[in-house]
C-alpha cells in the first residue's frame, strides 16, 4: 500500500487593524492561496528564513493608516538548508518540472527520482523537517522549503554611516594651517548602503533608516515575484 502523508501545516496568526488577534492552522494549499491573493491585490508579502511568510495590508482610516497582518509560520521550522539538502530538493524539483514526480519507495524508504535517488536516512530527514510533501507516494518540494530558500538567499544588511570625519581638502585644495584650524572642516556623513546576499542588488540610501526601508522593500519584491511565478507554474 502506498504511503500518504498530509501536507505540512502552517500556524496562521492574524492581527486585525483594530489590534485584535486570531490564531489557527492552515494547509499548504491554503497558505499558497493566501499568498497568491495577497500578491494579486498588491499587499506586502515577505518570506521568512524559517519557511513562513508575512502578509501586510495597509488600511487607511480616519485616524491614520492601520495594518492587517497575517503571519504564516510552519509548524516545523525549515532550519538551515545545507548545500546537500538543496541538491536533494533540486533533484526532486526537476522531476516535478517534467511532470513526473519523484516517488517514495515504501519498501526501501528511498526517494526515487529518475536516474537519481535519495538514501533512506536523508529522505526521512527531508520528510520529518517538512521540506517535502508525500501524497500517494509522490514527493514534492514543500512551500516551507521554497520560502526558506528564498529568504535565506536574500539576506539583507545595511552599512553603519560614516558619521563625523575630518575632511582632507576643500574644493580640491589641501586644508591650511595647524590641526586646530583643520578641525573646523569636519563633516558629518549620515549616508548608508543597503545590500543583499544575492549580489544582484544594493541601494545607496540617505541614512540607515532609509537603507532599512529599502532592504525591506527588496525582500518584499523578490517574494512577490516568487509567488507570482508559483501561481503561473
Amino acid at each position: 500500500m502506498t504511503e500518504t502523508r498530509e501536507l505540512p501545516m502552517f500556524r496562521e496568526l492574524i492581527t486585525n487593524a483594530d489590534g485584535s488577534t486570531e490564531e489557527g492552522t492552515c494547509s499548504e494549499d491554503h497558505a499558497l492561496s493566501l499568498l497568491r491573493r495577497a500578491v494579486r491585490l498588491g499587499f506586502q508579502v515577505e518570506a521568512t528564513r524559517h519557511g513562513g511568510a508575512v502578509i501586510v495590508r495597509e488600511i487607511p482610516g480616519s485616524t491614520g493608516t492601520h495594518r492587517h497582518t497575517v503571519a504564516l509560520e510552519p509548524v516545523t521550522p525549515a532550519g538551515r538548508l545545507t548545500a546537500t539538502v538543496r541538491l536533494d530538493l533540486a533533484i526532486i524539483d526537476r522531476r516535478m518540472g517534467r511532470s513526473l514526480a519523484a516517488r517514495l519507495n515504501p519498501v526501501t524508504g528511498r526517494i526515487d527520482a529518475g536516474l537519481n535517488s535519495i538514501p533512506p536516512a536523508a529522505a526521512a530527514r527531508l520528510i520529518s523537517r517538512g521540506l517535502v510533501t508525500v501524497t500517494d507516494g509522490a514527493v514534492a518540494v514543500s512551500l516551507t522549503a521554497r520560502l526558506a530558500m528564498l529568504a535565506q538567499d536574500h539576506r539583507t544588511e545595511t552599512r553603519q554611516p560614516r558619521g563625523w570625519y575630518q575632511r582632507s581638502s576643500v574644493d580640491g585644495q589641501p586644508l591650511p594651517g595647524p590641526s586646530w584650524v583643520r578641525a573646523r572642516y569636519a563633516s558629518y556623513d549620515r549616508s548608508s548602503v543597503a545590500s543583499c546576499s544575492c549580489h544582484g542588488w544594493s541601494y545607496p540610501a540617505e541614512d540607515r533608516d532609509d537603507a532599512r526601508r529599502r532592504a525591506h522593500g527588496h525582500r518584499q519584491e523578490v517574494t512577490a515575484r516568487f509567488v507570482a511565478a508559483l501561481a503561473a507554474a
